[in-house]
């Protein structure tokens, strides 16, 4: 086994927690305006589920959501949250990108950043962290500095 296939077990058997990586459900509603009335409905419940921590049963109704709506990046950050906290952080970095690439904004490449950093993907992190200091707001760019040192500790603890 390699080196980094060793980090990335490691990583995925002690996922972030919501309390360690708060997501910003605010930051996402305008991906949700596009959405159809049950499809909204379907997010809010999805929401509601996250926040009481219920992720696998989020997981369910965000991958039907997925299916049909591939390219909103709201239900991609939703989905990628979910599979975090359950403990998949290879899904969850998988769909943080599909998201970054369909809804391409300052959080959304502030969150990639997040789980970037969270499976060990220093590379994708500070490519992200770039972008969101050139065009984030500055409550982002506050952010993506705080993860940048982190980012710079782990690179230099190597």
């Amino acid at each position: 086994m390699t080196l980094r296939a060793a980090l990335i077990l490691v990583l995925s058997l002690c996922p972030a927690t919501a309390e360690e990586f708060p997501l910003q459900f605010d930051r996402l509603t305008g991906f949700f305006t596009k959405l159809t009335v049950p499809d909204r409905q379907l997010v809010d419940e999805s929401i509601a589920l996250i926040k009481k921590g219920n992720h696998n049963l989020a997981l369910i109704q965000l991958q039907k959501l997925v299916g049909s709506n591939s390219n909103n990046a709201g239900v991609r950050v939703l989905l990628a949250y979910s599979f975090l906290n359950v403990g998949n952080t290879l899904g969850a970095f998988d769909e943080a990108k599909t998201a970054e690439r369909t809804g391409h904004d300052s959080y959304v490449c502030l969150f990639l950043a997040k789980v970037a950093y969270a499976v060990g993907e220093p590379s994708a992190c500070k490519r992200e962290i770039k972008h969101v200091k050139s065009v984030g707001t500055p409550e982002d760019i506050v952010e993506a500095k705080e993860l940048e040192k982190r980012v710079d500790k782990m690179a230099r603890k190597r």
